[in-house]
């Protein structure tokens, strides 16, 4: 596969992803947090608040108060 059709293939699969998100937001951002406290979750601001991956984000907004 020559440079050009790899980044073609990889556009095509980053479209892919994102014609998914927008046709199901609510899983996409939901995924999106999951991931985001998967990685947070070992961190020392991820234990100060008790950050887990199986949070809701009524969870989180209850875990994490509004910072400036």
């Amino acid at each position: 596969m020559s440079g050009w059709s790899a980044l073609a293939h990889q556009g095509r699969l980053a479209l892919g992803r994102q014609i998914a998100a927008w046709n199901a937001p609510r899983a996409a951002q939901q995924a999106c947090l999951r991931r985001l406290l998967t990685l947070t979750a070992g961190s020392a601001f991820g234990a100060e608040h008790g950050l887990r991956p199986e949070m809701t984000v009524a969870d989180w907004q209850g875990a994490v108060p509004v910072r400036e």
